[in-house]
């Protein structure tokens, strides 16, 4: 029985879900900001706000070289806070609110605002996850490993897995 109930939470948290988005306090304008090469928003879940960000990653010309073929890559990165921020920078990955119980329910958020922001850009050819911190260095190449979670991912963002390069989780445009 608990197994079930942790494999039914792993696939609630694969699928993108809807949540209201904004670069308001409120969270719900549906904007998004462009502060210094990043594209994101803002959404508000459990009490907490996150931010979630595509950077322009042509600084990252040491993984480029290594993608299988040309395009424009962004770097995915996300943060939660307790309190609303103005500045995406400001928000920790590592932060003690990011221990919510919670946690799996706020990453199938993330994945919708992930193709919110893509489908917003409309050019954006390869997204790296990063792993930033001991922790997720660990855990994206587990999550990865889920054929669930990456046909999740080809299924709702049309991303399709293509390695690990240099500690970058790299999805291409599956066109």
């Amino acid at each position: 029985m608990i197994l079930n109930e942790g494999l039914e939470k792993f696939l609630e948290s694969v699928k993108p879900q809807k949540i209201s988005y904004g670069t308001n306090p409120e969270t719900d304008n549906g904007e998004f900001f462009n502060q210094t090469g990043s594209i994101g928003t803002f959404f508000k879940y459990d009490g907490l706000y996150y931010a979630v960000t595509l950077t322009d990653g042509s600084h990252l010309s040491y993984v480029i070289n290594e993608l299988p073929s040309g395009g424009n890559v962004y770097e995915i990165e996300f943060g939660v806070s307790k309190s609303y921020l103005l500045h995406a920078v400001d928000y920790s990955i590592d932060s003690e609110a990011n221990k919510t119980k919670n946690a799996i329910k706020a990453f199938s958020f993330i994945l919708f605002i992930i193709k919110e922001i893509i489908s917003h850009i409309d050019n954006v050819d390869y997204a790296l996850f990063s792993g930033f911190g001991d922790k997720h260095k660990k855990l994206y190449p587990v999550m990865v490993s889920s054929r669930l979670l990456r046909t999740e991912i080809e299924k709702h963002i049309k991303f399709i897995f293509i390695g690990i390069i240099y500690d970058y989780i790299v999805f291409k445009r599956n066109n």
